[in-house]
Formats: structure tokens, C-alpha cells, sequence
């Protein structure tokens, strides 16, 4: 039986396999720090675009009996609410989607809804409206906004909105068909309300979430 030897293992051979080797390590890692840098800098972008809160310089408007903040630059006009009392609409200055925040002032009788039924009963009278795909809301806490009056009456929902596609067809400047409307409702007495309104797309709900707060909580009472 003749035995074989194994074959002789070179020099070469065994640096060329580690080669090899630290080469797929070296190109693993390289691979690895790409999808890393790249995955850093999409949510980086997504943060940046989605979820960077907006700040903003505020300036103050004093209308009939009451006072807010809103954004500085944004566009105001006067809205006739009824009962003989003028309220103001703020808006964004941009062509589509503008964001867009209100105050109405209502007279209010002593036999009324007291807030919360009132703001359930605009929400369901909205949620019928041919102009929504889907309407959905949510109570909210009003005291999330800041602490009122204790002999205020003051409630607050959210809305999930869509619009229809006839809709949009007919509004050139609005382009994006998922909104949020927030409703405050602010009941100084039997004599006097308000509603404060906000409303926007609904991807710029978290970005404006402070100014929302800052303004709405801003809003003051002046007899």
C-alpha cells in the first residue's frame, strides 16, 4: 500500500485566501456604513420634512372683544359670524394647502347647549356635508391649550377630515385630500362665545403643533 503525502501548503497560497478574506470583511463594512449613512440621511430628511417643529414670530390681533396671536405675515380677513359680530380668519400665505385659523364670536342665549354639546353638534352637522369623503373626530382636553377661566365653559374636539375627489376638482388651491380641523369652543357666558378654529393638512399636523397651542391658548376674552 503506498501511502500519499498531502500536498505542500505554499506561502502564497494562505496569503492570498487571507486576502481574500479581509477583502469581503473590508467591503462588508463598507457596504454596511453605506446603508447606515444613507438610512441616517433619509430619516434625517423625513425629520427635517415631516416632523421639525415650525417656529415662527407671533404678532397679536385685537378684535371685537377679544384678543389672539397668530403667525406674523400670515394674511387676515374679516368674517361676518352673525348676530351683528365680525370675526377674523388667518391664513397661511401660500398658493395651495395653506394652513388657516379663526375666530368667531357667537351670542349666545341663556337656554344654549353648554360647549361640549354645541362643538358635538357642529362635528355631526359636518360629518353629513357632501363635501367629505370621511369625518371623524376625537374630544380633546381644552385644558391641553392652557388653564381657563374656572367660570368659563370651554370645550375642544379634533377632526380627521378627507375630502372628496369633487371637491378638489373644484378648490385649484387645495391639493392634499387628508386635513385636520381642531374646534375650540369657549363659552365666556350667557351672553357671549367664541369659536377658535385650526385647520391644515394633515401631514403638517405635528410640525405646527406649538403654534397651534401658542395661539389657541393665547385667546383672550376683552369685554
Amino acid at each position: 500500500m503506498t501511502d500519499h503525502a498531502p500536498p505542500e501548503r505554499t506561502a502564497g497560497a494562505g496569503r492570498t485566501r487571507r486576502h481574500r478574506r479581509r477583502r469581503r470583511i473590508w467591503t462588508g463594512a463598507v457596504l454596511l456604513v453605506s446603508v447606515l449613512v444613507a438610512a441616517g440621511l433619509g430619516g434625517t430628511l423625513y425629520w427635517e420634512r415631516n416632523l421639525r417643529p415650525v417656529t415662527t414670530e407671533y404678532e397679536y390681533h385685537e378684535g371685537e372683544q377679544f384678543l389672539v396671536r397668530h403667525p406674523a405675515g400670515w394674511e387676515l380677513a374679516t368674517r361676518d359670524s352673525g348676530q351683528d359680530r365680525t370675526g377674523v380668519e388667518i391664513e397661511q400665505r401660500q398658493d395651495t394647502d395653506a394652513l388657516a385659523m379663526a375666530v368667531l364670536p357667537w351670542a349666545e342665549h341663556e337656554d344654549g347647549p353648554d360647549a361640549s354639546m354645541q362643538l358635538a353638534g357642529f362635528a355631526e352637522d359636518m360629518s353629513t356635508a357632501n363635501v367629505y369623503a370621511d369625518y371623524s373626530y376625537t374630544e380633546l382636553d381644552p385644558e391641553r391649550f392652557r388653564e381657563w377661566p374656572s367660570h368659563w365653559d370651554v370645550a375642544a374636539i379634533e377632526a380627521s377630515v378627507t375630502y372628496t375627489d369633487a371637491y378638489l376638482d373644484r378648490h385649484l388651491d387645495v391639493e392634499e385630500s387628508d386635513w385636520f380641523e381642531i374646534w375650540l369652543q369657549v363659552h365666556v357666558d350667557n351672553r357671549v362665545s367664541y369659536t377658535l378654529t385650526w385647520a391644515g393638512p394633515q401631514p403638517e399636523r405635528i410640525r405646527y403643533d406649538e403654534v397651534i397651542h401658542g395661539t389657541m391658548g393665547s385667546f383672550q376674552h376683552d369685554p
